[in-house]
């Protein structure tokens, strides 16, 4: 009895020993993919937001990122007579941004099938878009259109009938990114995440990821302005650094070649220097900190430390207070006319609030705020309390 005993723990750690040589090596080999091994890549989609948002580090759900931008362009188009660099570049901003993923893969050594074989393939025309961008809060690069990543069916059909190895979903989202000195906003800077969902030839995920930039420079911020020209130029040094890290993750390429100075880089879209200088100099000598993705190529966000970790907190913890004060106030104010709220009318509702708060962050007065937002003067002025 006993030697059965021994012999079957002796089977028991086999096994147990087995399963764990299997789970690191299919975690080895899963941490160790390289997109050289999946040439040629086919891009199925770049797209980006169309407005220029503020960054938060509470990170959004897609549906409200998708409210925000598609409402604050509108807004924004009507209130600045489209002459906000922010909208007036958006398809530029895009396409740039498009353009410097394509080379820099070829950079690495890698054969990026031309999108326009993606299109015309059965497959993709079968499937038709399945992207409905309600909110118009998308803007696809040129050659492009805005997309999913849809089914395995469809990834393993594309594959086949365009030879790729590789398919590639590519988003980029464009925001803006307050520059703190303690507790006070000095300056504005450009910040760009890219976000790279990819399936081998099969349809199995092998890529999906999200990687962050912010530009050395930065605007100064002066009460509620800013130079607008001046942060939209930098989201060309942003970019280069969000998809330099997304290189050097899964092609070993840390260089990437660089952007610079090369045709792809548009006029508008050109690496602040001088002023981009002036401001990365400033920020060391006055311990200027920016609110920014420092954690390298892994993509992950680092965290202050110390006593300036608690400090965020807490003035985080009071604006979540506020902000909650807030919303029920405002609530409770349109209740009072309407009654109980549905669904529906609480969902916009809620909409109509961030709306509101987003337009009296970006300077908008009380009035002007209600006025886009659909809300009262008195609900704005409630909104504006908890700010």
């Amino acid at each position: 009895m006993c030697e059965k005993d021994g012999v079957m723990k002796k089977i028991l750690f086999c096994a147990l020993v087995s399963a764990a040589l299997a789970f690191v090596s299919v975690s080895c080999k899963s941490a160790k993919v390289s997109l050289e091994e999946y040439s040629p890549v086919a891009i199925m989609t770049v797209y980006s937001n169309r407005g220029v948002s503020w960054y938060s580090e509470t990170a959004p759900s897609e549906s409200s990122e998708n409210v925000e931008d598609g409402i604050l362009t509108g807004l924004v188009n009507r209130a600045f007579d489209k002459d906000n660099p922010e909208v007036t570049l958006a398809q530029e901003r895009i396409d740039f941004a498009s353009a410097l993923f394509s080379e820099k893969l070829r950079s690495a050594c890698l054969e990026v099938i031309d999108p326009t074989s993606v299109k015309d393939c059965p497959a993709y025309k079968k499937a038709g878009k399945n992207f409905v961008d309600y909110l118009n809060s998308t803007l696809p690069a040129a050659g492009y259109d805005a997309m999913t990543s849809r089914s395995v069916s469809l990834n393993k059909k594309v594959s086949k009938e365009t030879g790729a190895q590789c398919l590639l979903y590519v988003k980029f989202r464009f925001q803006k990114e307050k520059v703190k000195k303690g507790v006070h906003t000095v300056g504005v800077a450009a910040r760009t995440s890219l976000t790279v969902y990819g399936t081998d030839a099969k349809g199995h995920s092998i890529v999906n990821k999200t990687y962050s930039g912010t530009s050395s420079g930065y605007a100064e911020y002066n009460g509620s302005s800013w130079d607008r020209d001046f942060v939209c130029g930098a989201f060309a040094e942003a970019t280069e650094i969000a998809v330099n890290k997304f290189i050097a993750d899964y092609t070993g390429n840390v260089d990437g070649g660089s952007a610079k100075g090369q045709v792809l880089e548009p006029a508008h879209l050109s690496v602040p220097s001088a002023k981009s200088g002036a401001g990365q100099e400033s920020a060391a000598e006055d311990d200027v900190s920016v609110e920014r993705d420092a954690s390298g190529a892994t993509g992950e966000v680092s965290k202050d430390s110390g006593a300036e970790a608690n400090a965020k907190n807490a003035e985080n913890e009071t604006n979540a207070e506020n902000a909650a004060g807030t919303n029920g106030s405002a609530q409770n104010a349109s209740e009072q006319k309407s009654g109980t709220l549905s669904e529906a009318q609480a969902a916009a509702l809620a909409e109509k609030i961030a709306t509101a708060k987003r337009l009296l962050q970006n300077g908008f007065s009380v009035e002007d705020t209600a006025k886009y937002s659909g809300l009262s003067v008195e609900q704005v002025q409630v909104i504006q309390l908890g700010l």
